[in-house]
């Protein structure tokens, strides 16, 4: 059986359904993961930081939106399959978690984002509006990090959007930091995220 710590790396290096086994096993694991997260609370990295800080207080039971909004997301589609629309309106996804849960679930909807790049179109366009609708500075970090790592243009261009929208202070120092972390692979930051300390276009309509 793997131990704590090895179930916190498999969920930082894993994505999709390996990623989702791993926090499934880490949020069974009770006081002994909580243990192990909260070495990584204050990590200097970004994704370790939202990890823990998401993952602890939803093992304490202090985090129930956490599974209310994941409930409502995972359901969306059934609802939607027998109208005409068939699939769920990208609208109505932050319309709907504004409304019920403000912004409780900014968190765990950014490293669902982030962790999960499979995410159906609907899914992951409806939680960036979302993200920037509610204008958290914490999941600044996460959104940079989905933009820079898609490989699909139209959810890089709405993370911009989405970027520029929460008018982070702190959005100069966290685009040095993805410029550095791009450098030892001598890849470049994205035009479109290069481009998110510009303020939106009033005439821009996501």
């Amino acid at each position: 059986m793997k131990t704590e710590r090895e179930l916190f790396n498999d969920a930082l290096s894993a994505q999709d359904d390996a990623y989702l086994a791993a926090e499934a096993q880490l949020r069974g694991r009770g006081a002994a993961a909580v243990a192990e997260l909260s070495r990584h609370l204050a990590d200097p990295a970004p994704l370790p930081r939202l990890l823990a800080r998401t993952l602890t207080p939803w093992i304490e039971g202090k985090a129930p939106d956490n599974d209310k909004a994941l409930a409502y997301l995972e359901a969306l589609p059934g609802q939607i399959a027998e109208t005409p629309a068939q699939v769920p309106r990208t609208g109505g996804v932050p319309v709907y978690l504004g409304r019920h849960f403000q912004d409780r679930v900014v968190e765990v909807l950014a490293l669902r984002l982030v962790k999960v790049p499979s995410l159906p179109r609907w899914y992951a366009l409806g939680v960036i509006l979302y993200l920037g609708q509610q204008r958290k500075a914490s999941v600044t970090e996460a959104l940079l990090r989905f933009a820079i790592e898609t490989r699909t243009p139209e959810r890089r261009r709405y993370a911009a959007d989405a970027l520029r929208a929460i008018g982070d202070p702190e959005l100069q120092r966290k685009l040095a930091a993805e410029r550095a972390r791009l450098a030892t692979r001598a890849e470049p930051l994205p035009a479109e995220v290069e481009a998110t300390t510009s303020p939106l276009p009033p005439s821009t309509k996501p």
